[in-house]
Parts: structure tokens; C-alpha cells; sequence
């Protein structure tokens, strides 16, 4: 049984061809993604799926706190 290490990344996008674009092209790198549309659902997974990285949006528009703001937040 293999114990290779797994990069793992959270994708934050409201715009969802390029939320979809972005899960693709790090999927096809063999990164796990876990991906979301929102500002409100990131923060839920923050302490629960563990990346290593984050890829955020700034601007959400009205659907909640914008990247930018959570981004400076942690």
C-alpha cells in the first residue's frame, strides 16, 4: 500500500466556470480539491478539510463576506 503524500487545496469561486476550471486543471496536477462557491461555506471547511493551500476569489458580490476579508482574517 502506497503512503504518498496527496496535495490538497480549497477552491472559493462564485463564478463557476472559472470555479470549474480551476478544479480541473489541479485535479488533472493530482490535487485533491475540495471546492465550494462562497465565502460562508470556506470558512465551514477551514477546520475540517485539511489544505495546505487556498485558492479564493475576492469579490463575491452581495452573496456574503468577500476573499478578501476572510483572506486577512487568518
Amino acid at each position: 500500500m502506497s503512503s504518498a503524500f496527496k496535495a490538497r487545496t480549497l477552491v472559493a469561486e462564485d463564478e463557476e466556470f472559472t470555479l470549474n476550471l480551476r478544479k480541473e486543471v489541479l485535479e488533472n496536477a493530482n490535487i485533491q480539491v475540495e471546492s465550494v462557491n462562497g465565502v460562508a461555506e470556506a470558512i465551514e471547511l477551514v477546520g475540517v478539510f485539511d489544505s495546505l493551500t487556498m485558492i479564493m476569489g475576492l469579490n463575491f458580490g452581495l452573496a456574503g463576506p468577500d476573499g478578501g476579508r476572510f483572506i486577512a482574517s487568518y
